[in-house]
């Protein structure tokens, strides 16, 4: 069939690739990416995009990939952690397949040595927690973008990420992961967060119209091969709750005080580590500092003998929810700390409002199904009773998702990616409208029979809103689908 595969390893962990291909040593692949539900277990929010992974086997008659052999032309590199890419390589034109980070490298002994080289896309590196500062009156793509900023998010994997549908009054991050928050703020406008074959992070709003790349009919699908199709109660949600969460600015005032005294010695350096509270609550607060008359430094505990206030050197390093104070003792004598205060504005959640919206009809025939969207970054309540709405007019109707296998060595199933829209036209099935990709699988396999790729993927319909009376115009809620398989 004309298909070749190329796979590059940044084995110098430069950065970069060097143009040296392991194809000639690849002996079978399986990648698997995107999520495989629309909601999470028990109707709680949106399901988040799992982790994408390559798992390759390699021919290791030499021990290339043998950490401990100093002959393999790849010594000293072999080493897991770093970057790779595999494409496929159908004529004259490339399909990326997978970008992301080798996680391990087993060689195996044997008869036929081998190695198994286990890699995982960009998804895994946004595992790691981040802090952000409080951002005010940003646009939710821009926010985006400061977190993948924030993670060092790698320029050869790139970003394509869209205008978003939502400016947040206040948004910050306090050591949670890139991964969450990213979904967090696609998932409170009713957005979509993946990453693409080609390594892009990518973000689209819920006013994204995306467009038809090809059509799949009964002649592009393997049906002896097996397939699935939800069943109406697998995937209806008929009472829907979202949960609102507005932000109120307090007055400037006092976010914490220390309560005991303490001893610096002459020439020393402390660090206090401070939450910011509101009515005895961790918040997160603006504007924080700590004045001049907010510090006090005595020669004596009590607050008695030489004022030594002057001899000090305070710095404070303001975070979102809690602040790094620095004191510096230059002042020629050990000194007591008797008076300390960080001081700012509170930015406060004085109350959560559940927005409520159902479908009794849908109830009457499937039961009650409840779905709950409990976002943070979900600020305005009139929002979130359009999204409670909106989504129970939508989740309360039966949809066909549908899974399937792709006849095999078929071009098509090289250029497939997650998000992207077909039109199916599988009539012997009833299978027809506008889906789009939200699972796909690969498969190779140089021992079995190394003339067939194989590709199993996971299609949802998209949502037909014509009806909507909140949701912008052009506007295509594309969604993800809510059974397991």
């Amino acid at each position: 069939v004309g298909l070749r595969f190329v796979l590059e390893v940044d084995w110098l962990g430069d950065g970069d690739f060097s143009g040296v291909s392991e194809y000639p040593y690849l002996q079978n692949m399986a990648i698997e990416r995107g999520r495989k539900y629309f909601i999470q277990p028990g109707g709680k929010g949106f399901s988040q995009a799992e982790v994408g992974t390559a798992k390759l086997k390699m021919q290791n008659r030499d021990g290339r990939y043998n950490p401990y052999n100093i002959s393999s032309p790849l010594h000293p590199y072999v080493r897991p952690r770093q970057l790779f890419r595999l494409r496929a390589l159908h004529g004259t034109t490339i399909y990326p397949l997978i970008y992301g980070r080798t996680t391990n490298i087993n060689p195996l002994g044997g008869m036929k040595k081998s190695a198994n080289i286990d890699g995982v896309d960009g998804w895994n590196f946004l595992q790691e927690p981040i802090s952000v500062p409080i951002q005010e009156n940003q646009d939710s793509a821009d926010l985006l973008n400061l977190i993948l900023d924030e993670i060092s998010w790698p320029v050869l994997w790139g970003r394509d990420i869209g205008a978003g549908a939502e400016t947040l009054g206040y948004w910050w991050a306090d050591r949670k992961s890139a991964k969450n928050e990213l979904h967090s703020l696609a998932h409170a406008e009713l957005g979509q967060v993946w990453i693409s074959n080609n390594g892009n992070f990518s973000f689209r709003s819920r006013h994204y119209i995306s467009t038809t790349v090809a059509t799949i009919t009964d002649e592009d699908v393997d049906k002896e091969a097996g397939y699935s199709i939800a069943q109406p109660w697998d995937v209806i949600k008929n009472k829907v709750s979202v949960q609102a969460y507005p932000k109120v600015l307090q007055a400037f005032g006092t976010l914490w005080q220390l309560e005991e005294k303490t001893r610096i010695p002459n020439g020393a350096r402390k660090e206090i580590w401070v939450d910011y509270t509101y009515n005895n609550e961790n918040v997160p607060a603006i504007g924080v500092e700590t004045s001049p008359s907010d510090f006090t430094a005595n020669a004596n505990e009590d607050g008695s003998g030489a004022n030594l206030t002057s001899g000090f050197d305070v710095t404070i390093y303001p975070f979102s929810k809690r602040a790094k104070v620095v004191l510096e003792n230059n002042s020629g004598s050990d000194a007591y700390i008797t008076l300390l205060r960080v001081k700012g504005e509170a930015i406060t959640t004085p109350y959560t409002q559940s927005l409520y919206s159902e479908n009794l009809i849908s109830q009457q025939t499937y039961g009650t199904m409840e779905f709950d969207l409990d976002e943070p970054w979900l600020q305005d309540i009139n929002t979130a009773q359009n999204f409670a709405d909106f989504l129970s007019a939508f989740l309360s109707n039966p949809r066909p998702y549908f899974e399937c296998w792709l006849l095999p060595n078929n071009p098509l199933q090289l250029g497939i990616d997650l998000e992207q829209r077909y039109e199916l036209e599988v009539d012997e099935l009833n299978i027809n409208g506008a889906y789009k990709v939200i699972w796909y699988g690969h498969y190779w396999d140089l021992e079995k029979d190394g003339t067939q790729f194989r590709t199993r993927v996971l299609f949802e319909p998209i949502a037909d809103i014509s009806s909507s009376t909140y949701m912008q115009f052009p506007y295509q809620f594309e969604v993800n689908s809510d059974f397991a398989l």
